[in-house]
């Protein structure tokens, strides 16, 4: 099984010998200090912290499983709030400056769970 993952804005893949097309991430930005994650962006999204950000999950339809990417860039330099509840398990340290979040609607829920994968 082979894999490629990009991060220099596209993203690229294969498993098994089968290429998976192209993905333009989309880029999300905070303004005032706050950014939503919505399903309505894209499946994949991009976000490159520019300042002290308070996070909020919406757009997944109850009852429905849905599931949004998110690769976040210079976590080190900003504080982050996310939801209360948000995260499977603890908290994670996004103090390294970059990451991918996994953001995952679980049936019945409209806001989602996060899960964190630390890419340094």
């Amino acid at each position: 099984m082979t894999e490629s993952v990009h991060i220099d804005g596209v993203l690229q893949g294969g498993v098994g010998g089968t290429t998976f097309p192209e993905s333009t991430p989309t880029v999300i930005t905070s303004s005032g200090g706050a950014i939503t994650i919505d399903p309505a962006n894209g499946s994949i999204q991009s976000w490159t912290m520019t300042e002290t950000t308070t996070v909020t999950v919406s757009g997944f339809t109850s009852g429905d499983f849905g599931e949004v990417t998110v690769l976040l860039f210079d976590s080190d330099l900003y504080t982050t709030t996310f939801p209360a509840n948000f995260w499977i398990g603890a908290d994670p340290d996004l103090s390294s400056g970059e990451g991918l979040i996994e953001v995952i609607s679980t049936v019945g829920a409209t806001s989602g769970k996060g899960a964190h994968i630390d890419l340094t």
